[in-house]
C-alpha cells in the first residue's frame, strides 16, 4: 500500500470513530427540553465545540441549513 493510501484510510477511520462517538453521545444525551428535532438541535449546539457541525448533522440526519435556521430563531 502506498503512503497516500494509508493516510487516506487513517483519515477515514478517524471520521468513522468520530461518527461512532457522536452516536454514543446522542444516545446518552438528556436534557429537560422537548424531544424530537428540538432535542437533536440542542444536542448539536452542545457538541459543536467537540465535532464539526457537518459531522453532527450527518450522524443526526438533519440538514445543516435546518440546524442553522433553528439557531437563528
Amino acid at each position: 500500500m502506498r503512503t497516500t493510501e494509508v493516510a487516506t484510510l487513517r483519515r477515514r477511520v478517524g471520521h468513522l470513530e468520530d461518527e461512532a462517538e457522536i452516536a454514543r453521545r446522542l444516545a446518552a444525551f438528556s436534557d429537560q427540553g422537548p424531544g424530537g428535532r428540538q432535542r437533536i438541535y440542542r444536542f448539536i449546539a452542545a457538541e459543536q465545540e467537540n465535532f464539526p457541525i457537518a459531522a453532527l448533522c450527518r450522524v443526526c440526519r438533519v440538514a445543516r441549513s435546518s440546524f442553522y435556521a433553528w439557531v437563528k430563531k
